[in-house]
Formats: C-alpha cells, sequence, structure tokens
C-alpha cells in the first residue's frame, strides 16, 4: 500500500458521512451488545435454577404437549424425535441437560459480546479520530477477528456433541465459510491499519 492509498483511506475514513455512519453503527453495535448480555445473564440464571432443583413435572409435561401439538400456530419443526427422546430420560437427566444448554447458550453469548465490544470501541474510535490509523485500533481489529473465531469454533463443537447429549445420536456438522472469511477480512484491515499507521509515522518524523 503507497502513500497514496493510505491518504485516500483516511480521507473516506475521517470524512463527515463515514463519521456519522460509524456513531450509528456504535449505537446499534452498543444496543445489541446489551441484548446480548442479558440473554447471557438469563441463561445462566436459568441453568442456576433448574441446577438447584426447580424442576416442575407438571409444566415439563405442558411444555412437551407444547412441542408436539400440530393444532398450535408455532410449532417446532422436525422436533418430535428430539422432544420425545429428551422427554423419555430420567428427571435427572433432563434437568442436566437443561442446565448444559443453559451453560453453553451463556458461553455462546458471552463470545459473541467480546466481539461486539471491540466491534463498538472500533466504530467509536473511526466517530472522534482524527485519523483511523492507530495501533488500538490494529489491536481491536485482531481481537475482534480472535473472538469470531472462537465463536465459530465452538459453535461447531456445540454442533457436533448436541445431537449426542441429546441421544438422538445423529451428528450434523457445518463449516461456516462465510463467517471465516469476514474474519480474515479482519485480519487484512489490521494490517492495512498497521501499515497505514507506520506510513503516517514516518511522514511525521520526516516534518
Amino acid at each position: 500500500m503507497t502513500k497514496k492509498n493510505t491518504k485516500d483511506i483516511k480521507m473516506i475514513l475521517t470524512g463527515k458521512g463515514c463519521k456519522t455512519t460509524c456513531q450509528v453503527l456504535a449505537i446499534l453495535v452498543k444496543i445489541i451488545e446489551v441484548i446480548v448480555i442479558v440473554g447471557a445473564v438469563a441463561s445462566g440464571i436459568a441453568g442456576i435454577l433448574f441446577g438447584l432443583g426447580w424442576y416442575n413435572t407438571s409444566a415439563n409435561v405442558a411444555i412437551r404437549d407444547m412441542l408436539l401439538d400440530q393444532d398450535m400456530p408455532i410449532t417446532v419443526s422436525g422436533a418430535e424425535e428430539y422432544v420425545n427422546s429428551f422427554f423419555a430420560k430420567p428427571e435427572s437427566v433432563q434437568i442436566a441437560t437443561v442446565v448444559g444448554a443453559a451453560v453453553v447458550i451463556a458461553i455462546l453469548l458471552v463470545l459473541i459480546v467480546m466481539v461486539l465490544e471491540y466491534m463498538y470501541r472500533f466504530f467509536k474510535d473511526l466517530s472522534h479520530s482524527r485519523t483511523p490509523f492507530s495501533l488500538e485500533n490494529v489491536d481491536r481489529l485482531q481481537k475482534m477477528a480472535t473472538w469470531l473465531f472462537a465463536v465459530l469454533v465452538f459453535s461447531m463443537v456445540v454442533e457436533l456433541i448436541a445431537p449426542l447429549a441429546l441421544g438422538v445420536g445423529k451428528v450434523s456438522f457445518s463449516i461456516p465459510v462465510s463467517s471465516f472469511a469476514v474474519g480474515f477480512i479482519m485480519l487484512v484491515l489490521a494490517v492495512v491499519f498497521r501499515h497505514g499507521y507506520e506510513l503516517e509515522q514516518k511522514v511525521k518524523e520526516k516534518k
């Protein structure tokens, strides 16, 4: 990347329109982050309550009937095998399964929060800073990519072991190529921003 390319990128990212867009994106990311944090806390609380034995057999049956009732406006498509397998297990196993699911969801949401937090800081910095090229932004992009990879790998592991944990025995596996591509793009941007930072430092030294 040449000095001219660096200057062009800087002009685009520091323009009024881009700053406004980054401000809006920062607000949206923070809102999503708060929602995800609430979800993580709710999942954790649900896991704790079930782990402590807050489990009602009548409610258990009602949930099963609701999931399998074909007359319901909303039903869980293809869930009959999973639901029957789950409710056929002893109550202790059902509780352990629900607690495990709550813990998995909470962990996944925490990982997502980390991605969103660095994304928020990145957009906030772009909306206020005079230059986008800083070591802080390089670090944010790298950490965004790292936490995103953590989310993807964790999701794939869960996708592999969840059917076995539920006792269904049908293991499915898929690789989210597009999501991994986003992570690699973040790493490439980190390299670009670092190069832009180094070029700016050289220009300052010459002055």
